[in-house]
């Protein structure tokens, strides 16, 4: 058997070229394109662990966040809660004030209404007790009340030592005035009688100025005064007492009301 050395070598040489044909167009292009695959699969499981640490941290950062913003709450809603106390306890406080003030103002009213209830109430009993008075005097021993005050009045002056006389005489001087009250009008008979009286009791002058004046004060009485020096008689103990007893009944009313 013989061998042909063309055919042999023209195989050989065949074998050669596909083999060159074989790794230049199909090996190396797949061996590239194997590297590249597997490189792009490396970038993109760097890219992935890089994702997932991103991931990780921007989970921790927004549970730090949430966790500050907790906090913050908490203290947000402390904070409002002590500003809520403190708001109610001003507006109690103010309240409080505002009712004190009231009640001030009211009991100042009331005490005020009382006491123009009192004041109306008083002369209006002084008005008709002197009334009443000089009517049941008239009646029972034919003297007039204002007789009865001013013979009162004459036994005390009567009775004054002779120093209180002295020293009335001289406050009479300072002032060159003498005053006589009464609680009703004196006649002027009476006025004369008692100047004349008081002219020899206090050796007054001739010349004597006198006042006569009603004074609804005075209880059923009569007051002599010469500057500081007075000498008076009524019954306003016994008026006191009254209108003591009064004020007592009408604050028991109020109380009750």
């Amino acid at each position: 058997m013989s061998i042909d050395l063309f055919t042999f070598f023209a195989q050989i040489f065949n074998l050669l070229l596909l083999l060159y044909l074989l790794r230049r167009f199909l090996y190396l292009p797949v061996l590239k394109a194997v590297d590249e695959r597997q490189k792009f699969i490396e970038r993109e499981l760097k890219k992935a662990a890089s994702s997932h640490k991103e991931a990780l941290r921007l989970e921790a950062e927004c549970k730090q966040k949430m966790a500050e913003i907790d906090a913050q709450k908490q203290d947000i809603l402390s904070q409002t809660r002590a500003e809520a106390a403190v708001l109610a306890e001003k507006l109690a406080n103010e309240a409080k004030a505002q009712f004190e003030a009231d009640k001030s103002q009211w009991k100042q009213r009331l005490a005020g209404e009382q006491k123009t209830f009192e004041l109306a109430m008083q002369n209006l009993i002084l008005e008709h007790f002197n009334k009443l008075a000089d009517g049941a005097l008239k009646q029972m021993a034919d003297v007039s009340l204002n007789d009865l005050m001013l013979n009162k009045l004459k036994e005390k002056i009567s009775a004054l030592p002779v120093r209180k006389k002295q020293e009335f005489a001289a406050a009479y001087q300072n002032k060159k005035q003498l005053f006589v009250r009464s609680a009703q009008k004196i006649s002027a008979e009476q006025k004369q009688k008692v100047k004349d009286f008081l002219r020899v009791q206090l050796e007054l002058p001739e010349e004597t100025k006198f006042k006569f004046e009603v004074d609804k004060k005075l209880v059923c009485g009569v007051a002599l005064q010469a500057d500081e020096q007075l000498i008076d008689w009524n019954l306003a103990s016994y008026m006191n007492e009254f209108q003591k007893n009064m004020q007592n009944d009408v604050q028991q009313l109020i109380n009750r009301g």
